[in-house]
């Protein structure tokens, strides 16, 4: 985490006392604030969920019928490009 940002914004949340209690006996032993443990240890999780939502995975055969729909891309059927110029039109595209 980069201690350097400007911190503006509050967090609260609730938890149990024994859970607190646990928090602070560790922030103690580390010699951090609360926000700062708390903020230290959850940020990688948070950055790690993000990344794990915006990567695609695929397995080799999805791989293949993707990478060959980019390569031989099917032309629009008649009803799309009806649809397309329709769109458009009341886009005022």
């Amino acid at each position: 985490m980069n201690s350097a940002k400007k911190k503006t914004h509050r967090l609260d949340f609730r938890v149990s006392l024994e859970d607190k209690s646990k928090i602070a006996r560790a922030v103690d032993f580390v010699g951090e604030s609360m926000a700062d443990f708390v903020l230290k240890r959850i940020m990688p999780e948070v950055d790690r969920i993000i990344a794990q939502d915006e990567r695609i995975r695929l397995n080799n055969e999805a791989w293949t019928a993707f990478v060959g729909m980019l390569e031989t891309p099917k032309t629009a059927s008649s009803s799309l490009k009806k649809a397309m110029k329709e769109y458009r039109k009341t886009q005022g595209v």
